[in-house]
């Protein structure tokens, strides 16, 4: 009979605890340990990386193209293997430079983030040989120690036809 007793009390103490009551109140935003929503300076400073870029390459500088990526960035291009390191990206964007992009405009459509992460997604138009491209992108930045952003990931690919 103890065990039966001992049995229906842990089975009410655990239901006790399992109900808890009412839902308690979230914790004030002091005490959320996650890190803050991107600010607007923040947001404008994501969208700035890709105004740079655009303006870069279509005044076809590579070096500046490949200050706008982090040390340690991954560039991923269509039907190629990833590059990592600002370095090997600007080799990457010489060669890039090399097909003599025109009227590069990319459209970041979203800009998201928190803390010292963002990411964009959006739309790029380029002509090529005079053959206009379009294509798509979803880029990874970091927020570098002087506040400004860089890219951490690009990705980006072409639409189907």
């Amino acid at each position: 009979m103890k065990a039966i007793r001992l049995e229906v009390v842990g089975f009410v103490a655990l239901a006790a605890i399992g109900c808890g009551g009412p839902p308690r109140p979230a914790a004030a935003a002091a005490d959320d340990p996650s890190p803050a929503a991107l600010s607007a300076a923040d947001e404008a400073g994501v969208r700035a990386v890709d105004s740079a870029w655009a303006a870069a390459a279509n005044r076809g500088d590579a070096a500046a193209l490949s200050e706008l990526y982090a040390s340690d960035a991954v560039y991923q291009a269509p039907d190629a293997p990833p590059v990592t390191g600002r370095d090997a990206i600007a080799k990457e964007m010489t060669g890039l430079m090399q097909l003599k992009p025109a009227g590069m405009t990319l459209r970041t459509e979203k800009v998201e983030g928190r803390g010292d992460l963002a990411y964009a997604v959006g739309q790029f138009a380029m002509t090529v040989n005079g053959q206009t491209t379009t294509g798509h992108y979803a880029e990874v930045f970091k927020k570098q120690g002087d506040g400004s952003w860089k890219y951490a990931v690009d990705a980006w690919a072409m639409n189907g036809k």
